[in-house]
């Protein structure tokens, strides 16, 4: 890694862009390291809310806001129905993997009314769980520690990425929906090759790889 003097490094193109620091992950995530306060205060909460629950931890990542408006045209918000199709398919792909263990759903994103409105008819949770609000530190370390599988469902979101570049648990599966065309910000090429994409037909509410 080149060593440079200056305090701040401002990357363009965005530094998601993981082809820019594929050689160097152990350091990009030591530089991600949390404070022992961060840590400490999401511990706790995690602690009280997963006391002995050893379910798999499927967590369904969610951006809205402004996303797919005048300010961000080019980025495409979480869609309800490729969510909750999206957290079903990979529900089923997961139990038929784990057999008898449980699983519960983590939703994460800032726009609680979209999460308590999603509808998972069909699977059978061990428990549906939506995180209280909290600061984007706190945020993005309980969701690095807590999540056993990610899905992206708004491909171009920043934070969204870095959960799932930083989570804790290395053997996790991450999958972002492949919702890219010619005038989206991103492509597939942007995105780890590990991670999985999912398709969504639009008509017929159908998922495939």
């Amino acid at each position: 890694m080149i060593k440079i003097k200056e305090k701040y490094l401002k990357i363009l193109p965005p530094p998601q862009i993981h082809k820019l620091f594929k050689d160097f992950r152990n350091q990009v995530r030591e530089l991600f390291s949390f404070s022992n306060k961060v840590r400490t205060i999401v511990d706790k909460y995690i602690n009280e809310i997963f006391r002995n629950d050893s379910s798999h931890k499927l967590c369904v990542h969610t951006r809205l806001g402004d996303f797919g408006t005048i300010k961000w045209p080019r980025h495409h918000p979480s869609r309800k129905d490729f969510t909750e199709e999206s957290t079903k398919f990979v529900f089923n792909e997961i139990k038929e993997k784990l057999k008898n263990k449980e699983i519960s759903l983590i939703l994460l994103g800032a726009d609680k009314k979209f999460l308590s409105d999603l509808n998972f008819d069909g699977i059978n949770p061990k428990r549906v769980f939506i995180p209280k609000n909290m600061p984007r530190g706190q945020d993005i370390y309980f969701s690095t520690k807590i999540c056993n599988t990610l899905i992206i469902t708004a491909s171009v979101s920043t934070f969204g990425w870095w959960i799932g570049y930083l989570l804790n648990d290395i053997k996790s599966q991450i999958y972002f929906y492949d919702d890219f065309d010619d005038n989206t910000i991103f492509q597939r090429k942007d995105f780890p090759p590990e991670w999985i994409p999912l398709k969504f037909n639009l008509k017929t509410k159908q998922i495939k790889y």
